[in-house]
């Protein structure tokens, strides 16, 4: 069983399955019969969500966990015989924007990143983008410009699990962060995960508007691991 962007690579082994889009975790996942379950951490959130409630709950072990690829072996128990801590960028389109807009960069070869305009504010810049993370210490670095000077606070960043009910981390960004405007700036969180998480999340929170805010990526590692 594997999420789409996995699934060419097994597309000819009539064995491999790939979890539905919107299956009910039930009508499908929980009834299928399989040796391995592969999933990504940043993969489609509904489908890697129904194979890590399978591997939890049916007796599958970690055996593999490379840079946030997930194998499970059913009724493995021995520790991971290959790990590579997690160490992905994850761009502002892979995000959910809800206020301000898109925009392309000319120095960043064409690349989209987000841009909140100056004197607007509003509850949520971004959300997203429901990451499926093993235990462990992580560290996800939000990097960041502004357009002008200013003093006072820009925006609060935080870390959220289950749909935002559970906070992990939080940071409130202020202007002093910036020595100018018009370079990004790495604005680091650290979390830790006691268990595995289902949907986390790398929020921008209440942009005060006092500068324009632009958010190109999340780069997040993985700095412990537990099994």
């Amino acid at each position: 069983m594997t999420i789409n962007n996995l699934f060419p690579h097994y597309a000819n082994d009539i064995n491999a399955y790939v979890i539905p889009y919107y299956a009910p975790y039930s009508a499908f996942t929980e009834k299928l019969n399989v040796t391995y379950i592969l999933i990504t951490a940043n993969g489609d959130i509904w489908g890697s969500q129904q194979g890590m409630i399978k591997a939890l709950t049916q007796n599958y072990g970690l055996l593999v966990d490379i840079d946030g690829i997930y194998l499970f072996m059913k009724n493995y128990t021995g520790p991971p015989i290959l790990k590579v801590p997690i160490n992905m960028t994850l761009p502002a389109t892979s995000f959910y924007l809800i206020s301000g807009s898109p925009v392309r960069i000319e120095d960043m070869h064409g690349e989209i990143v987000y841009y909140w305009p100056p004197n607007a504010s509003g509850p949520v810049f971004w959300f997203g983008p429901y990451l499926i993370l093993m235990p462990g210490s992580y560290k996800a670095t939000v990097y960041l410009m502004i357009t002008r000077p200013c003093n006072g606070t820009l925006l609060t960043l935080d870390v959220a699990n289950n749909y935002g009910t559970q906070i992990l981390t939080t940071k409130t960004v202020s202007c002093s962060m910036f020595p100018k405007p018009n370079e990004w700036i790495g604005v680091p969180l650290q979390f830790n995960l006691t268990t595995p998480a289902l949907s986390i999340e790398i929020r921008g929170l209440n942009p005060t508007g006092i500068s324009g805010v632009y958010f190109k990526c999340v780069v997040l590692n993985q700095i412990t691991t537990t099994k």
